[in-house]
């Protein structure tokens, strides 16, 4: 939720900087990989109601993390090495009720969306990038979906091409 408001923050601010280029009424296009997918994401769910002023003409989310219980229970499973990115008391009812906060999918971008994963990601579960493509088209999204043959790290880059492409196709 946090990360949602501040990306549509950083774009509001952007507009506001003299000399920046950046108008009130340029187009916006949204792209972050990992956690910063994640928050992408997070910022398109939000950002018709959160920041209508906005002239959003798309996104791009990859390797996005949309059920943190989810990534929390591959990290901690068996011979994971990312385990050690796990540093919470993650199972209290606490922490369980506000790890559930953060999923992803219950609103739909207004604009179209294209997420991706890398299929070996040892890091975020490939599936989730594909179970949030699928709750964004049942509530009528345009959203595509792309996976390479990469783990989390190489996923950074594989997707970045296509990425660029997909906006700059919005903005055209």
């Amino acid at each position: 939720d946090a990360e949602a408001h501040a990306v549509l923050d950083i774009v509001r601010a952007a507009q506001r900087i003299p000399g920046s280029g950046v108008a009130a009424d340029s187009p916006v296009g949204l792209f972050g990989y990992s956690q910063g997918g994640e928050a992408t994401a997070a910022a398109a769910e939000i950002e018709a109601d959160y920041a209508p002023e906005l002239d959003v003409a798309g996104l791009v989310a990859g390797g996005t993390p949309s059920d943190l219980a989810e990534v929390a229970a591959n990290l901690d499973g068996d011979g994971n090495q990312f385990f050690s990115l796990l540093a919470f008391p993650l199972q209290t009812p606490q922490w369980q009720a506000r790890i559930a906060e953060q999923d992803l999918g219950a609103a739909a971008p207004a604009v179209p969306a294209l997420v991706y994963h890398g299929a070996n990601d040892q890091v975020i579960p490939a599936g989730q990038t594909a179970a949030l493509r699928d709750a964004w088209c049942s509530q009528g999204a345009d959203v595509a979906h792309t996976t390479y043959p990469v783990d989390h790290l190489a996923g950074v880059t594989a997707g970045t091409s296509d990425a660029i492409e997909f906006l700059a196709a919005r903005f055209a």
